[in-house]
């Protein structure tokens, strides 16, 4: 049950079309490019780990993104892999 007072809101794609929605998404993607958006990146796990990390998300343990790359590369260059579980 939602308890009374809550306010509830909505986002979706089609709010930023046209030329509004390329400003927007332009604005997010320099965002991104100059380092200010930055993800909220809980785990890194291995694909290996991939029964782990689904144990790790049921168990709502997570409290950012749970990050499986597909392969070390990826890993090595995108994202902080000091939270990498091998």
């Amino acid at each position: 049950m939602i308890p009374s007072g809550t306010k509830l809101t909505a986002f979706h794609s089609d709010h930023y079309k046209g030329t509004a929605g390329a400003k927007a998404s332009r604005d997010i993607v320099d965002g991104v490019t100059r380092g200010g958006h930055l993800p909220n990146v809980d785990r890194v796990f291995r694909l290996d780990g991939i029964v782990e990390a689904h144990r790790y998300m049921e168990d709502n343990l997570a409290t950012g993104k749970v990050v499986m790359p597909i392969d070390q590369a990826a890993t090595n260059s995108r994202l902080d892999t000091s939270a990498v579980t091998c």
